[in-house]
């Protein structure tokens, strides 16, 4: 990956004030994995898109795009790759905090803890794309 990262497109009717202007946009790492022209298993030259509610867009791998940080919790990223008629996906959760909400927990006291700091954190918190979507493709 050569010069400075992709900046995600943003789609028309998103609210620029989610937009959290006091943190940095973080990089996130696209890369694809599947055969080569060579007939081995490797990292590929794949064309991805990515789309979402808020974002859509398009890279060849590898690649680096930065996501502006949010509030209020965002849809899922789902990113296509295609390479020589082979495809994968990669379906991209947003965190906040590192903290994935969707996690699951069976002991009772984590549930509600987990329950409750996720309800206000979905509404409050700063969310962004993970730092690494690594499509294999088949």
């Amino acid at each position: 990956m050569t010069g400075p990262p992709a900046q995600a497109q943003i789609r028309d009717g998103f609210n620029q004030a989610r937009i959290a202007t006091d943190k940095k946009p973080p990089v996130s790492s696209f890369r694809a994995y599947g055969l080569g022209a060579d007939g081995k298993r490797g990292e590929l030259a794949a064309t991805c898109t990515y789309s979402s509610d808020d974002f859509s867009g398009s890279v060849i791998t590898p690649a680096q795009v930065t996501f502006p940080v949010i509030t209020g919790e965002p849809d899922e990223l789902v990113v296509v790759c295609t390479y020589g008629g082979q495809t994968g996906t990669f379906v991209a959760q947003p965190h906040f905090n590192g903290i994935n909400p969707d996690a699951q927990t069976t002991n009772s006291i984590e549930l509600a803890m987990h329950s409750t700091i996720i309800g206000v954190a979905r509404s409050k918190n700063r969310w962004q794309i993970p730092s690494f979507v690594n499509v294999v493709l088949e």
